[in-house]
């Protein structure tokens, strides 16, 4: 029977070193990534780092798992909000749009914390990104 969402989450690796001795044994772990790494957390399930077919930035998913350097420089086209919520968040995780619906983020606890996240500004360490 395969694992439950909760142990997954449970079981998911939360920073470079610890995904490199549970499910990467061959990721190198260069000066740049564990920079990103500080601002942006790592959150990788046994199952996507099962998906990962070589450790580096050429595996799609591991680019989509690992904090890349390239994250630490904001992009001049690029938006901190790019779906425009904040001013729609009377309080914090709260989106209201429209009068008649709500979007309540529970939680931020994703199976992987994705490097392309639209709400990544919320999850990034010390705060909004």
């Amino acid at each position: 029977m395969p694992a439950s969402w909760q142990s997954q989450l449970r079981g998911a690796a939360r920073s470079l070193d610890e995904l490199r001795a549970r499910f990467l044994p061959g990721l190198e772990i260069t000066p740049p990534m564990r920079e990103a790494e500080r601002r942006f957390p790592v959150l990788v399930t046994a199952h996507y780092a099962s998906l990962v077919r070589t450790p580096d930035f050429s595996d799609p998913v591991f680019r989509q798992c690992v904090p890349a350097p390239g994250e630490l420089v904001p992009a001049p086209w690029a938006s901190r909000d790019p779906l425009e919520e904040e001013p729609f968040s009377p309080l914090p995780r709260l989106v209201r749009r429209y009068p008649d619906r709500a979007v309540l983020l529970a939680c931020d606890a994703c199976a992987c914390r994705c490097r392309h996240c639209f709400r990544k500004r919320v999850s990034a360490r010390g705060g909004p990104a």
